[in-house]
C-alpha cells in the first residue's frame, strides 16, 4: 500500500519522487525491518530466558536494596535506643548524685541542730546545777547563820 502511495505522488509530480518523500518511505521500512526483527527476537526462546533472568537479576537488586534498607534503618533505631539509654543511666545517675547531695546536707543539717540542741541540754543543766549549788551554799549559809545565833 505504501508502495501504491509512492506511485501516485510520482505521478502527481510528473514521474519524479522527490527526495524527501524518499527518505520518509526509507525511514519507515527500517522502522517497519526493525518492528519485525524485535517480533521474531521476542519469540526467540533463548532470548526469553535472558529475558526472565534479567528480571529475576533486577528483582534479587530491589531486594538487596530493600533489605539494605531495612539495615540502615534497624541500626539507626539501634542507635537511637543506645543513644536514649546512655542519656537515661546519665539521668538517673545524676539524680542519685542529687539526692545524695541533698541527705549529706540533711545529715549535716540534723548534726548540726542535734549538736545545738546537746549544747543547750548542756548549758541548761550546767546551769541548773550551778542554781542548785548556789541555794545549796546559801542553804547552808542560812544554816551556818542560823546556827551561829
Amino acid at each position: 500500500m505504501a508502495a501504491a502511495g509512492g506511485e501516485a505522488a510520482s505521478i502527481a509530480t510528473g514521474g519524479q519522487v522527490r527526495p524527501g518523500m524518499q527518505r520518509q518511505r526509507s525511514a519507515a521500512r527500517r522502522a517497519q525491518a526493525a518492528q519485525m526483527q524485535a517480533q521474531q527476537q521476542m519469540q526467540d526462546p533463548v532470548l526469553q530466558l535472558q529475558m526472565q533472568e534479567l528480571q529475576l537479576k533486577g528483582q534479587e537488586l530491589e531486594l538487596k536494596k530493600q533489605k539494605i534498607m531495612m539495615d540502615a534503618a534497624a541500626k539507626a533505631d539501634a542507635q537511637a535506643l543506645k543513644e536514649q539509654e546512655v542519656s537515661g543511666k546519665l539521668e538517673l545517675e545524676a539524680l542519685r548524685t542529687g539526692a545524695q547531695i541533698k541527705e549529706s546536707e540533711f545529715k549535716q543539717q540534723f548534726e548540726q541542730e542535734r549538736a545545738g540542741l546537746q549544747m543547750g541540754a548542756d548549758i541548761a543543766k550546767s546551769k541548773a546545777q550551778m542554781d542548785l549549788q548556789a541555794r545549796t551554799a546559801a542553804l547552808q549559809n542560812s544554816r551556818n547563820q542560823g546556827s551561829r545565833k
